[in-house]
């Protein structure tokens, strides 16, 4: 989904304790909506989904504006960032904004900004033009390090999607896992065959006795930066926690020919606002080798093999069997299998058998525990 699209509404259902409000499905998204703004399924809307940073005229178009305060009636420092919020009981994520329809071209919208209107049609983002943007947390410092730039085909560009928002992505009795989506933080490690560090130049900064592993989070993946193996970030969370893992990993290096990457997730005391106990720890999720473009994502037996050699602990497991939306359900929320007795973020949605959607890409997708989604003081550093 794009950052801020127009999009069609799914249906329209009637809200169980309320006259007045009612239901807008976008995708698997519910949106509380005004009866009197006379919705229908089908009609075009532009979606504000969570996370979103709304301007001052906009907020006050949607009637989100406190005059006497002088500021927005939404979540955040700023009051003004779109957060899941309950409306009578019932969840609500993200914000119908009313476009006006073209009389001549039916797929074509008008979508008005602050100076002006732009034509949109299914799909496309508006948030530049509406003067959107998507909040982005300060990182604390135990999650910063000096970094170098190996370059982006040997790092993973990662990321995992709400199921809400690809639902056509599943397949009803299609076998997948469910696994625990940990609130920590991404790390990769990625060791490299010799030549490859021959080539990339990486010996001075790279990780291990041979120089031949990269250690990064989701957001330097992305950008085809790695944390640099020296002193200064000795106390990094992503260099403590990986610490006795890439000693394992140095054993692969004669058994590699293209790049081999272990993703899991950081947690801990301080990385993020639900700590899983008093221990910085690691959990795997996933592995894959090769090149960005063209990577090879293991199965859960293979990924099982690797984590018992390395002697790294793999996120929980709680179900593995056909596809529903009923099994979903009774595994997104509850309580971490980590045994430290807060809520789960939710769950993994991966199959068995990998393979790829058209608007998705590879399938993995998450749902996310409404619990989780309603906390206070959360925290979501990247």
């Amino acid at each position: 989904m794009s950052q801020v699209p127009v999009i069609a509404i799914d249906a329209i259902e009637g809200h169980p304790n309320a006259d007045a409000i009612e239901v807008a499905l976008i995708h698997r998204y519910r949106s509380v909506v005004r009866k009197a703004e006379g919705y229908k399924p089908g009609d075009k809307v532009v979606y504000i989904p969570q996370a979103s940073v709304i301007p001052d005229y906009l907020l006050k178009r949607l009637g989100l504006w406190d005059e006497t305060r002088g500021v927005g009636r939404l979540g955040g420092p700023n009051f003004n960032r779109v957060s899941a919020s309950k409306f009578r009981g019932l969840l609500s994520q993200g914000i119908c904004l009313r476009v006006t329809f073209d009389d001549v071209d039916s797929d074509l919208v008008w979508v008005d900004g602050e100076n002006g209107r732009m034509s949109a049609r299914v799909g496309d983002d508006v948030s530049g033009f509406l003067g959107i943007t998507k909040w982005v947390p300060p990182i604390p410092k135990e999650l910063l390090g000096e970094v170098f730039a190996p370059g982006r085909e040997v790092t993973v560009d990662f990321d995992i999607e709400d199921v809400k928002a690809f639902p056509d992505a599943m397949i009803e009795g299609e076998e997948v896992e469910y696994t625990e989506k940990m609130h920590g933080v991404f790390t990769a490690v990625t060791i490299l065959p010799a030549d490859d560090v021959k080539s990339l130049g990486i010996g001075e900064f790279g990780f291990g006795r041979d120089r031949n592993m990269l250690l990064y989070s989701k957001g330097l993946g992305a950008q085809g930066l790695a944390f640099k193996a020296i002193a200064a970030n000795d106390d990094s969370v992503y260099v403590r926690a990986t610490a006795r893992m890439r000693e394992c990993l140095a054993e692969f290096a004669s058994t590699i020919r293209e790049p081999l990457t272990i993703m899991g997730e950081t947690f801990g005391p301080g990385v993020q606002d639900l700590p899983y106990g008093k221990e910085l720890g690691f959990r795997m999720f996933g592995a894959c080798s090769g090149y960005r473009g063209g990577l090879d994502y293991f199965g859960p037996d293979r990924r099982a093999e690797i984590a018992a050699a390395l002697g790294v602990e793999q996120v929980h497991c709680f179900y593995r069997g056909p596809f529903s939306w009923e099994t979903l359900a009774e595994h997104t929320d509850g309580e971490t299998a980590t045994g430290a007795g807060h809520i789960r973020e939710g769950v993994v949605i991966t199959p068995v058998v990998q393979r790829d959607h058209i608007r998705l890409g590879r399938v993995i997708a998450k749902s996310v525990s409404e619990k989780y989604l309603l906390r206070k003081g959360g925290t979501e550093y990247s």
